[in-house]
């Protein structure tokens, strides 16, 4: 496959001594020629709620095409079960789409603070609070708590917004080797005790590989060394444990998290997220948390929607089974590529090689009817690009054939 000349680490060097108008006027008009060509396949058009099949408005045709969806979070496929809408209609018509002003000070439905009370009693926590996002979410757990003498050891592949909380904390941050207890406890015990709180974080399910924390040897660290446990667990909820409750659950350690970050935008197919803890410590958030304080309450048609989604996952468990199914299904097809790991959510990971065009491989995956999302730079490192598939309860082993048979023969 031939270069598209889009090479977003490229962009960023060649752009350093350029003042920010300069940088955002080359880099528009990089983009418009790419676009141009059909190389850009980013903010893809959606007309049809998200599916199996989805209605894509494609740009070159300028036409609307169905395509085998392999690119959403809607693990469950909640976005298109009837009792969602239905409950959306009903509560937006008693309560209204939103309240228009902060929780602290505009207050908020009964709808809300059922959907904590449900939240709190999934995670086996005290109590919840509710944000406008899951980025908010996993960003103000260091923004509000890791403060000047505190030590935050974090995963290395640990998600953009804890990073970014991390980097607006006053307390000190280091990062341990992916997955590695060993490396964990080897950076606990060289700060022999120098710090006032000392927090962990991990990720449930890690959302560029597929892969799990080994949360129970965390939950034993973190409690031999009275540490405070933050556990992100976005792509958990719905699609592992017995029950989708989340990878605590799944590591029978239920209770055992002090911290739990959650999203609405996964499995939930809505948007949002959550922090579960201890009744001291959210209602600590509730007023020391900036992204909370300063942020509108959550749409009610958004509490609505997930609070319907949750009752679901409790009515059809067997939706949890359905997707490993899928998701193994996929990987007995796929795994003589470079899988980066065994899946063990709705994730599958295949990495590919460096001399392969990323962004041509989206185009000609497009053209051919398959909607995956092609990860480069810099949300993976150089050498990491990957096609990430995210797989549903409903897609069949014909989707999933079809899917096989098309990157075979793109990048085999």
């Amino acid at each position: 496959m031939g270069k598209t000349g889009y090479d977003l680490k490229e962009f960023q060097i060649k752009s350093r001594k350029k003042n920010i108008s300069e940088k955002a006027k080359d880099f528009y008009e990089h983009c418009s020629i790419l676009d141009e060509k059909g190389n850009l396949n980013f903010f893809r058009e959606i007309v049809s709620p998200q599916d199996r099949i989805t209605k894509i408005y494609d740009k070159r045709t300028k036409s609307v095409k169905d395509m085998l969806m392999f690119g959403s979070n809607n693990y469950l496929n909640l976005a298109t079960h009837p009792k969602v809408f239905e409950s959306i209609i009903r509560d937006v018509k008693k309560y209204g789409p939103g309240i228009g002003g902060p929780p602290v000070l505009n207050g908020y439905t009964k709808l809300h603070r059922n959907l904590e009370d449900k939240l709190s009693d999934i995670k086996k926590s005290e109590s919840t609070l509710l944000y406008s996002s899951g980025y908010s979410a996993n960003f103000a757990i260091p923004e509000t708590l890791n403060t000047r003498g505190d030590v935050f050891i974090y995963d290395q592949l640990s998600h953009a917004s804890l990073i970014d909380g991390l980097n607006k904390s006053s307390g000190s941050q280091q990062k341990f080797l992916h997955n590695s207890t060993l490396d964990l406890q080897r950076q606990i015990d060289k700060l022999d005790g120098q710090y006032k709180d000392l927090f962990i974080g991990v990720e449930g399910i890690y959302s560029m590989d597929g892969d799990s924390s080994p949360l129970d040897k965390i939950v034993e660290i973190s409690k031999k060394n009275k540490a405070i446990l933050v556990l992100d667990d976005a792509h958990g909820l719905g699609t592992v444990g017995q029950t989708g409750k989340g990878t605590a659950e799944m590591y029978n350690v239920e209770g055992d998290i002090d911290l739990t970050i959650g999203t609405f935008s996964k499995s939930m197919a809505m948007a949002g997220g959550f922090i579960s803890g201890s009744k001291e410590l959210i209602n600590y958030f509730r007023y020391f948390s900036r992204p909370y304080f300063f942020s509108a309450t959550i749409p009610t048609l958004t509490v609505s929607g997930v609070l319907a989604g949750l009752e679901i996952l409790e009515a059809e468990p067997e939706r949890i089974s359905k997707l490993k199914n899928n998701v193994n299904y996929a990987y007995s097809l796929l795994k003589h590529f470079d899988v980066v790991c065994v899946p063990e959510s709705g994730i599958l990971s295949i990495l590919i090689p460096t001399h392969v065009d990323i962004t041509n491989l989206n185009r000609e995956l497009h053209e051919k009817g398959i909607f995956v999302n092609t990860i480069d730079y810099p949300a993976v490192p150089l050498d990491k690009q990957r096609i990430r598939i995210s797989f549903m309860t409903n897609h069949k082993k014909s989707d999933i054939e079809t899917l096989a048979e098309i990157i075979t023969e793109l990048i085999s």
